[in-house]
């Protein structure tokens, strides 16, 4: 049995606090029996649930009292205020949760120590501050990279060692049909990537000047991102549609090595399109504009390694008879 009851007690009921908002309460220890206490402490900070590793960040701790005696039954409170938090914010997901919790401890020499957890929610509000996003580092190298770019960079990989493997196995085989189909099998692939790897290229040669803005790739949520086209007049008539996708996604790793792997689970996705026949062409140049509305209480971005949820905005061109162009473009959205 522990010499004492460790409480931790929020100055708000309902545990939950706004960005740019202090975390305060107070600590109660109601002994058991006499015992000597080396000291009390608390932290604050972040981590990561759910499939993925597991990522933390933003700890602050604070020390209460050092070489402190309790008599039995004595209660003893400790009040504590943590400084404002710039975030991330709490999120609860299907393969993603970001929590915040506060952990006090009190260490008794030669027993066990009493430590006590509690949760609390932190909820977006509106500070001056630049709010925090996850880690410090906020690089695309401490998250997920999104499904787009992984394939773009199989795409890359893969598609010359597979097509000539599989021209390979279909010259070398001969009159083997095991050896013909397979060929044919790896071969197709390869081209595959290949095409994926050119798409955009090929598109270009129907739709030469075209020019495609992302603005602001920053945002709150609640505006709207304005995705832009510019084509030569004649490039423009060309064109059957433009789709803008705008997706949100959690992307969390887990294991290490050769033993990775990434779960996904979409979150949002809405599709806005602009045929070539809502559009009017003035003079030599063209600019076609799909405002995309971000959702008032969507999730904001986060980052940290092996854990993130990302927004992208995906845009394809559709040209007929001929490859569309392709193109994921990354957003940040602040809570």
């Amino acid at each position: 049995m522990s010499k004492c009851d460790l409480h931790i007690v929020f100055d708000h009921d309902d545990r939950t606090y706004k960005l740019g908002e202090a975390i305060a309460g107070k600590i109660q220890v109601l002994a058991r029996e006499a015992f000597h206490c080396r000291k009390i402490t608390l932290i604050c900070a972040w981590r990561t649930q759910g499939r993925g590793n597991k990522a933390s960040g933003g700890e602050e701790g604070m020390a209460f009292a050092e070489d402190v005696k309790f008599q039995s039954g004595e209660l003893k409170e400790y009040p504590f205020q943590f400084s404002a938090r710039r975030g991330p914010v709490s999120y609860h997901g299907q393969c993603l949760n970001v929590e915040w919790y506060l952990r006090a401890q009190v260490d008794i020499p030669v027993a066990i120590d009493v430590i006590r957890e509690e949760k609390f929610m932190l909820a977006p509000g509106d500070i001056s501050q630049e709010i925090i996003l996850g880690t410090e580092d906020e690089s695309e190298e401490a998250a997920a990279p999104s499904s787009f770019k992984e394939r773009m960079t199989m795409a890359r990989v893969l598609a010359v060692p597979f097509f000539v493997l599989g021209v390979a196995m279909v010259v070398l085989g001969g009159s083997n049909l095991v050896a013909l189909l397979l060929g044919l099998a790896v071969a197709g692939f390869g081209g595959w990537q290949l095409f994926m790897m050119l798409r955009n290229k090929l598109a270009q040669q129907r739709v030469s000047a075209l020019e495609v803005k992302v603005h602001p790739v920053k945002i709150r949520a609640g505006n709207a991102v304005a995705c832009k086209f510019l084509f030569d007049s004649r490039d423009a008539r060309r064109l059957r549609k433009i789709t803008a996708t705008l997706k949100a996604e959690e992307r969390v790793v887990s294991g290490a090595g050769g033993l990775k792997n990434t779960h996904t689970h979409k979150i949002y996705e809405t599709v806005l399109e602009q045929s070539n026949q809502e559009v009017a062409a003035f003079g030599d140049k063209t600019e076609i504009k799909i405002p995309v509305p971000i959702p008032p209480h969507a999730p904001g971005t986060f980052r940290a390694p092996d854990n993130a949820l990302i927004w992208s905005i995906r845009v394809q061109i559709d040209i007929p008879d001929w490859p569309d162009w392709v193109q994921e473009f990354p957003i940040t959205v602040i809570p």
